[in-house]
């Protein structure tokens, strides 16, 4: 219970004064709720959240999962649930709403229904016959999967994973700064997120520029090779320069390399001075591609 007490000031005065008038706590649906001081709120809270009678949160979350996916909410923009901005599909947003609080809220559950769906495995490719006003129609109403940027977690995770490392530190000191930017701030991931940030309103938006390129192309630490390609190789003694070619490809851009690209980076490695070097080098160059940066 909140006491409030409202006095208007002068007579033209649109401003109120509150003190001391009893105001009754209630949830958002209009449900009142009592509570003593030595209640921990948060508990009601959460079961009032998550009732399967709650309006609000099943749809709330469903929408951001297929804002997750697709790079574009149902309702758009994603926290904008009003009368005035209606979902675009109401019966896939009732759907969605309605197996997520009848699995008790699994959110696995809910990413295998839309994963599985037709409209996710749908390609990203334009189509030739296409123009691009119809093109920008279909990705609005999910007729083909837009092609967007990895968010900075994503990226960060990938390239991690890429050059097994735990914590992968691009933050560069006075010298190495080369581009403009201010000064690094204080944690490795805290700097790449500065960095790499995306619009997280719109995924589909690529806010990347020079700054982001150049440190792909030239950050020493990306030049410096790869902990995860020297484990591989340790492992693999008898490994031929295709099988490498083949995990490197798989390990990034989660594919095998055509024949073309097979042939081609065996005769670079075949060729190079050092081998180590010439491994190091195929990889800078898949992560630089736009293939591993964007998800298609």
């Amino acid at each position: 219970m909140v006491k409030v007490r409202a006095r208007r000031l002068g007579k033209s005065s649109s401003l109120i004064r509150l003190s001391r008038t009893a105001v009754q706590t209630v949830f958002l649906d209009g449900k009142e709720f009592q509570a003593s001081n030595n209640d921990d709120l948060r508990k009601p809270f959460v079961d009032w959240l998550t009732a399967n009678d709650n309006p609000y949160f099943a749809r709330s979350f469903a929408n951001r999962l297929w804002f997750h996916l697709f790079s574009r909410g149902i309702v758009n923009p994603i926290d904008d649930f009003r009368d005035l901005n209606p979902p675009s599909h109401p019966g896939l947003m009732k759907l969605l709403a309605g197996e997520f609080a009848a699995s008790d809220f699994d959110i696995k559950y809910l990413f295998r229904c839309v994963c599985n769906s037709q409209a996710y495995q749908r390609s990203s490719c334009d189509l030739p016959e296409i123009d691009e006003q119809t093109t920008a129609a279909l990705t609005t109403a999910f007729g083909r999967l837009p092609m967007r940027v990895m968010n900075a977690d994503m990226l960060y995770d990938s390239l991690k994973l890429a050059y097994g490392e735990r914590e992968l530190d691009l933050r560069v000191g006075p010298k190495e700064n080369t581009v403009g930017e201010s000064a690094a701030v204080g944690s490795p991931y805290l700097e790449f997120q500065r960095k790499f940030g995306t619009n997280e309103e719109d995924a589909s938006d690529f806010t990347h520029g020079i700054a982001q390129m150049l440190t792909l192309i030239n950050h020493p630490r990306l030049l410096a090779g790869s902990k995860a390609l020297d484990e591989y190789r340790k492992n693999t003694p008898e490994g031929s320069p295709a099988q490498t070619i083949e995990w490197l490809y798989l390990s990034t851009l989660s594919r095998r390399p055509t024949k073309e690209e097979t042939s081609e980076a065996v005769k670079y490695v075949n060729g190079a001075a050092d081998t180590a070097t010439a491994y190091n080098g195929v990889l800078w160059m898949l992560v630089n591609r736009s293939e591993f940066i964007f998800i298609r």
